[in-house]
């Protein structure tokens, strides 16, 4: 690969890190719009986030005498995959 190549692969890879930033900084306006409507939020990263919070919160509960733990836990697992799956896609 060519050094012109790289240097512009290098300028994408940081202007993508930088965009993925701002949209991490959104986060906190997203999930206080979630907590006062409750509805779904829109947006990728807050959507996923909700998930992941959602499903630890779920393996947590079954796991003090809950029925379907192990169910809980994929699900969890399904949730941190998705989650870092989208923190990638955003450059992060």
């Amino acid at each position: 690969m060519s050094v012109r190549m790289q240097k512009i692969e290098k300028t994408i890879r940081r202007v993508r890190h930088r965009l993925g930033r701002a949209k991490l900084a959104q986060l906190p306006q997203h999930l206080q719009a979630y907590a006062e409507t409750g509805e779904q939020p829109k947006d990728e990263l807050a959507a996923n986030y909700v998930q992941l919070t959602m499903s630890a919160l779920a393996a947590m509960d079954s796991s003090i005498g809950g029925e379907g733990h192990e169910v809980d836990c994929l699900r969890y697992q399904e949730s941190l995959d998705a989650w870092n799956t989208t923190l990638r896609r955003a450059g992060l």
